[in-house]
Parts: C-alpha cells; sequence; structure tokens
C-alpha cells in the first residue's frame, strides 16, 4: 500500500510540474567590425595614422601598438555575453608573439589618436592573453576570456570594448579595416546566451479532478475496510 501511495504522489508532482515556469536559453553569435582601428608610434609621438589600411605594431625601445574600438551596442541587454574572440590578418612580419590587453578607456577615434593622447594614459591595460603566431598571410585569433581579465558586463554596460595589440619585440603587421573595402578586416565574434521564461500552463479542471482522485483513493480504501471490519 505504501508504494501504491508513492506511485500516486509522484504522478501528481508530474502534473503540477506542467503549471510550473519554464525557462529557455538561446544562443546567438555577432560579428563585429571595429568603429576605430588605427596604430600609434612612440618615436612620432605627435603624429596619426589612423586612415591607413594597415596597423602596424612593434616591440623593443620602440614601440608601436595597435588600438581597436568595436561597438556592442547591438547587443541586447537581457544577453549575457559567454564568449568573445579578436581575429586579425597577419599579412607581414616576423615571427613573434602577440599580446592581447583590454583598454578601459574608449573616449578616442582613430581620426585624432597618437602616442601622446593614447588611451588610459598610454598604460597597456589588462593583459588578456597572447597567440605565436610563424608565417604570414594569416589569420590570427585572440581569445578575450583566455585569462579571465576581462569582464564583458562592463563594455556590454557602456557599449563599447577597446582593445591593444602589440608584439614582445618584432614588427608585425595587420589589415586594417580600411584595407580594400573591408577585405580581410579585423572582426571581433561575440557570443551571448538569453534566458527566458514561458507562461505557466494552467492545468485542465479534469486533470486536476483526476489528480486528487488518485490522491485520496487509498484513503477511501482504508475507510471503507474499516467499515467491512466493524460490519464483521
Amino acid at each position: 500500500m505504501a508504494v501504491l501511495v508513492r506511485i500516486k504522489f509522484l504522478i501528481l508532482a508530474s502534473l503540477i510540474v506542467i503549471a510550473m515556469t519554464a525557462a529557455n536559453t538561446q544562443a546567438a553569435t555577432y560579428t563585429l567590425f571595429p568603429d576605430d582601428d588605427a596604430h600609434v608610434k612612440q618615436w612620432a609621438p605627435g603624429n596619426n595614422y589612423g586612415r591607413l589600411n594597415y596597423l602596424y605594431t612593434g616591440g623593443g625601445a620602440s614601440s608601436s601598438h595597435a588600438y581597436l574600438s568595436f561597438y556592442l551596442g547591438g547587443i541586447g541587454e537581457e544577453e549575457t555575453i559567454t564568449g568573445a574572440t579578436l581575429n586579425l590578418f597577419h599579412f607581414y612580419g616576423s615571427t613573434a608573439w602577440i599580446n592581447l590587453y583590454h583598454i578601459s578607456d574608449d573616449n578616442w577615434d582613430e581620426s585624432s589618436i597618437t602616442w601622446n593622447n593614447r588611451p588610459d594614459g598610454g598604460s597597456m591595460g589588462s593583459w588578456l592573453g597572447g597567440e605565436y603566431i610563424l608565417f604570414p598571410w594569416d589569420w590570427v585569433s585572440f581569445d578575450l576570456s583566455e585569462t579571465g581579465a576581462w569582464d564583458p558586463l562592463a563594455d556590454q554596460t557602456d557599449s563599447f570594448v577597446t582593445l591593444l595589440v602589440s608584439p614582445f619585440l618584432e614588427d608585425v603587421f595587420f589589415f586594417s579595416k580600411e584595407h580594400y573595402s573591408g577585405w580581410k578586416s579585423p572582426y571581433l565574434t561575440i557570443t551571448t546566451t538569453t534566458t527566458t521564461t514561458t507562461a505557466p500552463v494552467p492545468i485542465p479542471s479534469t486533470l486536476w479532478f483526476l489528480a486528487s482522485g488518485l490522491l485520496g483513493y487509498p484513503f477511501i480504501r482504508r475507510t471503507r475496510g474499516d467499515v467491512r471490519a466493524e460490519s464483521a
């Protein structure tokens, strides 16, 4: 009898689950191209190179950094960023280790940035990781979440993410967004998830009646058994 009661309770619980709110998770992928990209040179600190069709980066005593800014405003507030990958086309330069940094200051543009006024007061920001490249004329990709130093929510809130690219020592060249109408232009791939809830599904009155009957059935049988025992 105890087993039968447990089974009937499970049936009732299953019916109740139908009426509970359900959560659905949806994934999305965005491909974003830079709003601004430019490089700056330490040995020409007042010069602007934002209109060139390439990004020149170099390390060592006289550095050159490449800056890229991407607009995140097209990603909904209800979406959670789960991943991001920066893709650059390396067309010329030496074998090199390339570092990627996050810059918190988004207040710059490619038409006016120089070594002297570069964002974050010249700080290279938070290191997001790096990649070792062997040969030119190929894509190189950087995972922004590799080190855990990037807070995507903060950039999603202010609608922009600024990245800095610089090799450890060698000179490396990438195509910029101005290269042949965007051919092999830098781009950022963003993945997101959105969790939505569906409205509760009402249970038909007939199912509630059936469920209540199943729940009460063992007690009815026990009551009838007691009556028969007293009659005997």
